[in-house]
């Protein structure tokens, strides 16, 4: 709740915040249904809006509670749900048609025809890919009347959002399900080379000094990343950009200098551009980090046993914190400075000073600010709720209904006594007895800035109807201005007639392996009782499409199937794929073969029919996606090798850059099961050789015929 209060003191347009089930910040400090109402209640007040982040993959299983959840949130009064699911998506378009929806970042869109085509739908906002450039907005801007919602500041992910699988096969924890462990965060090495390297840490988006260019573009909404950040760093985040944005068009032109130091001082991995405003792919991977690199505050100059000499650059403060540039890389607060050998609060640059050492350094060490105590208590002062002023006029006169006016900005709300005011018999109510009742608002929102007082001088009204009417004014204002028209629409979506075909497709990466593939499907072809297929990647009759591509644009007269970057994980999501266009409709890869088969189950209850799934029974894992060049030579193919020993294969098509898990992941002892159920089972091969695709498919025809004999026997 702080960060939210910081966030609105500081002048935030909307909060999007995430309840502590379905946001794709799992481990942040979400809030729970009571505290999501009391925040939309605190924002709504305050003009600021409120987006609540649903924004995770749903499981079958999940879809009730899921329901549950954002009806409670609708009911609240929640201006919009930021949405990841397709199926979820289409659901709540239905259900919710008072309550705008909005793509989040994780549906990683980046293409005119997929805005188009959500347009279409009744989409009112995307939360675009951070891939986007700003030339690109540009463009499309002429061809939709979507809002367009961008990051300016805050983490990056170096993978496209939504498919990055890394921290799901290292560990099980998925980004897609806000459980994200950040293995990019980690150190690994190039196969050749023996120096680690952060090459998958992103530097930290900034773009403060171009928010003029950007708000020129017909950006609709800006975002801060801020949910897994300490409320100091909302606080700043919010005060620099929406100084910068209320500057736009003014001259002279505005210095940033010092706003752009405190954002280094309150986190920084080093600042990038970031695609949004074309940076370079050296300026935007860290590479030599991948923590808070604060702001630079001078050099060892000498150690003196437990304690360290720094020439200042920068001033320094009794518990200001540092960290030492050194093999160690250790750091402390500071709990004293020693300045000519006298304790003082506080050094400034030029100064020599000491500082107590936890662990030994090496003379020569640069020290860097990684915290600074005094621009923390100054930003901890927008943590505290923040009251609304709003002005009064109480007439009392006798022979007439008491009246209470309360006024905020453009509402006011005017509340009378039940009877007349008497004449009083000794002591008729002074203005200042009126005013100290009117005042009491302390365990309000409110503030009573200023009270006119209409009164004869002679007039008596019980304090207990001064205190009713004071109430009575103050619940009117407030559901005036919390009152939102909200609708929750019972649907049924329609059943789609597709005909189940089982299949084995073998996908492949070169000729050479569609060439063993096909002789031994030949070879095969007798004993197997399904249609085998061989599909070559690359190749323009590639049947299976990403999610990058234009799902509107779908040709009715070919057969296509998503592919499993299509995030499917429940029958809601098949349906929505069937309907615009999928014969076939593959399964996410953090599914389980149990999941599929549920979904499969559940779209047979809700459809009476049964859905054309695929399911990936072998294959090595893709687990990022970066949209540029990342090896650290000319090469198409390298591996980097993280602590573990394990190896990733990297491969460089083009400008993208794909990184592979190093396992093998198969469930081929499953496809007997996956076939006889509707299910296309697809084996995916990327770097074997004719002789391993050779092992692997032999073991693949040779359990379905044992599991043909076991039917037979």
């Amino acid at each position: 709740m702080e960060s939210l209060i910081g966030a609105v003191n500081a002048k935030a347009d909307a909060i999007y915040l995430a309840g502590n089930r379905f946001g794709a910040r799992a481990f942040a400090q979400n809030f729970d249904l009571d505290h999501l109402s009391k925040a939309i209640e605190y924002a709504h007040l305050r003009d600021v809006l409120v987006y609540v982040t649903v924004n995770t993959l749903i499981y079958d299983r999940e879809i009730a509670d899921f329901i549950a959840f954002t009806d409670a949130l609708v009911s609240m009064g929640v201006d919009a749900l930021i949405v990841q699911d397709l199926g979820m998506m289409n659901l709540m378009l239905k259900r919710y048609p008072k309550t705008e929806i909005h793509l989040s970042t994780q549906m990683n869109i980046d293409h005119i025809d997929q805005i188009r085509f959500f347009e279409t739908l009744g989409v009112k906002r995307i939360v675009l890919a951070r891939e986007v450039n700003i030339e690109q907005i540009k463009q499309w801007r002429s061809f939709t009347h979507m809002d367009f919602e961008v990051f300016i500041h805050g983490a990056l992910c170096v993978s496209r959002s939504g498919q990055c699988l890394f921290s799901f096969f290292n560990g099980g924890r998925s980004a897609n399900r806000g459980a994200c462990a950040q293995p990019c965060r980690l150190p690994y090495r190039w196969n050749d080379e023996t120096k680690e390297d952060y090459a998958l840490s992103m530097k930290e988006l900034m773009t403060l000094e171009n928010i003029s260019e950007l708000m020129d573009s017909g950006i609709a909404s800006f975002k801060i990343e801020g949910r897994m950040r300490r409320p100091q760093y909302v606080v700043q985040t919010v005060l620099s950009y929406r100084k910068a944005i209320n500057h736009h068009g003014k001259q002279p032109k505005i210095d940033l200098k010092d706003d752009i130091k405190r954002l280094k001082t309150i986190f920084n991995r080093d600042f990038t551009k970031g695609f949004i405003l074309d940076a370079e792919q050296d300026h935007k991977i860290s590479h030599t980090f991948s923590n808070h690199q604060g702001i630079p505050l001078g050099q060892v100059v000498d150690v003196k046993g437990r304690r360290m000499v720094i020439k200042l650059t920068e001033s320094l403060r009794v518990q200001d914190g540092y960290r030492i540039l050194d093999e160690q890389s250790s750091g402390d607060l500071v709990s004293r400075i020693l300045k000519n050998g006298t304790k003082v609060d506080v050094a400034y640059p030029g100064d020599i000073i000491e500082l107590d050492l936890k662990t030994p350094t090496q003379l020569g060490s640069y020290v860097i600010k990684t915290k600074d105590s005094s621009l923390e208590n100054e930003l901890s002062q927008y943590l505290k709720p923040a009251r609304i002023p709003v002005i009064g006029k109480l007439h009392v006169e006798v022979g007439h209904l008491a009246s209470l006016m309360l006024k905020r900005e453009d509402q006011s709300v005017t509340v009378f006594s039940k009877e007349d005011v008497r004449l009083a018999v000794d002591h008729p109510l002074t203005e200042d007895i009126l005013k100290k009742q009117i005042d009491r608002l302390g365990e309000t929102p409110y503030q009573l800035h200023e009270l006119e007082i209409v009164t004869d001088g002679k007039s008596f009204i019980p304090v207990r109807e001064l205190n009713d009417l004071r109430r009575e004014a103050i619940n009117q204002l407030t559901e005036q201005r919390l009152k939102k028209e909200v609708a929750i629409v019972d649907f049924q979506f329609n059943p789609i007639s597709i005909l189940p075909e089982p299949a084995i497709q073998c996908l492949v990466s070169n000729s050479n392996q569609f060439d063993m593939i096909t002789s031994l499907l030949e070879k095969h072809q007798e004993s197997v009782k399904y249609p085998c297929q061989v599909f070559q990647k690359y190749d323009a009759r590639y049947p299976y499409k990403d999610a990058s591509y234009p799902i509107g644009s779908l040709s009715k007269s070919h057969a296509f199937s998503s592919d499993s970057s299509w995030n499917v994980t429940n029958h809601q999501t098949v349906h929505f794929l069937h309907e615009h266009g999928f014969n076939q409709v593959m399964m996410s890869l953090e599914t389980t073969v149990l999941e599929a088969m549920n979904t499969s189950i559940a779209y047979q209850n809700a459809y009476r029919s049964t859905p054309q799934l695929a399911y990936m029974i072998y294959g090595r894992p893709k687990v990022m996606t970066i949209e540029s060049h990342i090896l650290p030579h000319e090469t198409s193919k390298d591996w980097l090798i993280g602590k573990d020993k394990n190896a990733y294969p990297v491969l460089q098509i083009g400008q993208k850059t794909f990184v592979y898990h190093h396992q093998i992941q198969s469930a081929i002892e499953s496809a007997d099961t996956l076939l006889q159920n509707g299910f296309a089972v697809c084996l995916d091969f990327t770097f074997e050789t004719q002789e391993e695709i050779k092992r692997v498919m032999n073991r693949f025809f040779l359990l379905l015929q044992k599991n043909k004999e076991d039917v037979s026997c």
